[in-house]
């Protein structure tokens, strides 16, 4: 199970899987075994917070073209 985790504003929360920071504006983290009970500790004294993923942003899809342009030029002629 996982949980998205923002640090609390103002404050640097180390990761301990890969060392690094928790990202400012959040992400998921592991919730059970021992990573989860880490994460659990930090929110438990309000280093982090448990908050609520962004929403994807919808990406139009482009078709490709199915004719090329001179065959357009073609048929725009006629």
């Amino acid at each position: 199970m996982q949980k998205f985790l923002k640090p609390r504003e103002g404050l640097i929360v180390r990761h301990p899987k890969v060392y690094g920071l928790l990202q400012e504006q959040g992400e998921l983290v592991d919730w059970n075994g021992a990573t989860g009970r880490y994460w659990r500790r930090r929110v438990k004294c309000g280093d982090a917070v448990v908050a609520k993923p962004p929403e994807e942003e919808v990406v139009p899809v482009v078709k490709p073209q199915t004719t090329s342009p001179k065959q357009k030029k073609k048929e725009t002629n006629k």
